[in-house]
């Protein structure tokens, strides 16, 4: 079993303005069981967001009107820790520039159908088995970690400590468990 095997279902929002390349996004990520709310706009991808709970966001870049940037600055400026990951044909776009941007991934077009999918794999939240003492294998409950605790993750830079606080040690006092 791989980390993949454990993806569960997102609530994905995805806005460009190709209707054809929309509809092929929502008919692939359907049949892989995520559910897909499509939009032609960044004004509408910052509606949405604001009243529909969602998982991922996919954008374009351009747009009339709010660009796939300014959309997910203002999307970050309401959800410290939103994915969104911007799909465009730039070829000067780069993961520096997105990052910049308010961009947490992006995928450069022409890309295969297992990119799309990896990257939304990437940003899935994961249910994990457990090990017990007994040495049988349990699924966590299916949930995704609460805004607090995913800020707090991504302000720690060094991968100790966020591998610590993802298994509830304390990283100042490694003896006790939160």
């Amino acid at each position: 079993m791989t980390i993949a095997d454990y993806d569960r279902p997102m609530n994905i929002l995805h806005a460009d303005r190709h209707s054809g390349f929309r509809d092929f996004v929502k008919k692939f990520l359907g049949r892989n069981g995520h559910h897909v709310d499509a939009v032609s706009t960044g004004e509408e991808a910052l509606q949405k967001v604001n009243v529909c709970r969602y998982d991922l966001c996919l954008i374009g870049l351009r747009f009339p009107g709010l660009c796939g940037f300014e959309a997910a600055r203002a999307i970050r400026s309401h959800f410290k820790y939103f994915p969104i990951i911007l799909i465009t044909g730039y070829p000067s776009v780069n993961r520096k520039m997105c990052l910049a941007e308010g961009v947490d991934d992006f995928i450069p077009k022409p890309f295969k159908l297992n990119e799309l999918k990896a990257k939304i794999s990437k940003w899935t939240v994961k249910t994990l088995p457990i090990i017990k003492e007994s040495n049988t294998i349990e699924r966590t409950k299916e949930a995704p970690m609460n805004a607090k605790h995913l800020n707090k993750l991504k302000e720690l830079t060094t991968e100790g400590f966020v591998k610590m606080n993802m298994l509830g040690v304390d990283a100042h006092n490694p003896g006790s468990v939160s």
